[in-house]
């Protein structure tokens, strides 16, 4: 089978909070991937990296054979904290000053905690030097390479992403909705986006709500709009962010409905889910993500019914017991 994506070393950080560690993973086109795991775990934050809203300090990404963001080692630069704290009489707070260097460029990020009872003042300057898991002074660093903004915009492309909460523009229409990325991105005639846009509300069953406004359709249709929304692009990989947990059961069958008729029609597709049996049935593989960590990847019947993991087996336990 053909390889549509790989990931090499993907770690992504926002300010001192490590999200995602050295995430490596490969998919075939094709395939069904789930990517499973407790909240907080970094799983939406994998997604928005491999859909390029976020950007990822260090680490690859390859789609189709092509390195989108290439790595490259370069010399640690030390970080500074800087931290003030303020009088705490009454109405005060502390204040948080985290001074730190991205990309060559110093940036500050600016914390504030609740009101104590305390009357002084002290403010010092901390040298911060990455290390790695043992402790160990880092001397280089393995840096993501993006593209710039134009070029990136046009390979994110590549990649559809379904959002958990629909992101429909309320003051539309469901076509107007759908034909609105294909005529702003790819320049496509307007009677040509309307087809496509048809085309694509038929698959998740939806041709007679066209004309209706998002307040007009429940919650189970805004999720098989958004899903016709991103076929209208033609990703090579769909990708979904917990698209049933805003829905309840009932509603929630719908939506499943439609990935599993995309999966018969050999969609690749990356999904973020916390319907472990669901995935256990669509998916070709489960990733357990955990701690920003994959502690699990394989089989998904092989990893949801025999984990080899002692953090895996205790996720299952709870989660199937449930």
């Amino acid at each position: 089978m053909e390889k549509i994506l790989e990931i090499k070393n993907l770690n992504k950080s926002f300010g001192l909070n490590h999200v995602l560690k050295d995430i490596s993973f490969s998919m075939q086109k094709g395939e069904v991937i789930a990517i499973i795991g407790s909240s907080g775990g970094g799983k939406s934050t994998l997604l928005r990296c491999l859909t390029f809203l976020e950007k990822a300090q260090s680490g690859s990404i390859w789609i189709g054979g092509e390195e989108i963001v290439p790595s490259e080692l370069q010399p640690v630069k030390p970080k500074f904290m800087f931290v003030q704290k303020l009088p705490c009489g009454s109405g005060k707070k502390f204040k948080f000053v985290n001074k730190y260097e991205e990309n060559g460029k110093k940036k500050f990020k600016f914390f504030t905690t609740v009101p104590v009872d305390m009357t002084y003042k002290y403010n010092f300057f901390k040298k911060y030097i990455p290390t790695d898991e043992n402790g160990n002074p880092l001397s280089e660093i393995n840096v993501s390479l993006y593209p710039k903004d134009n070029v990136l915009r046009e390979k994110a492309l590549k990649m559809g992403l379904v959002f958990q909460d629909f992101n429909l523009f309320p003051h539309k229409t469901v076509i107007e909705n759908l034909i609105m990325a294909p005529m702003l991105v790819k320049n496509m005639d307007k009677q040509v986006a309307i087809n496509l846009a048809k085309e694509q509300l038929a698959k998740v069953g939806l041709s007679d709500k066209e004309n209706a406004y998002p307040c007009e359709i429940s919650g189970g249709q805004k999720q098989r709009v958004a899903i016709a929304r991103a076929l209208c692009l033609s990703p090579e990989i769909l990708c979904f962010d917990e698209p049933t947990s805003a829905l309840d059961p009932e509603l929630t069958g719908e939506v499943l409905k439609v990935i599993s008729g995309l999966r018969e029609s050999g969609t690749t597709m990356l999904i973020v889910t916390h319907e472990i049996m669901f995935a256990r049935e669509i998916a070709d593989k489960v990733i357990f993500l955990d701690g920003g960590k994959i502690l699990e990847y394989g089989d998904a019947k092989a990893v949801i019914d025999n984990p080899t993991e002692q953090r895996t087996k205790e996720f299952m336990d709870k989660i199937l017991k449930a």
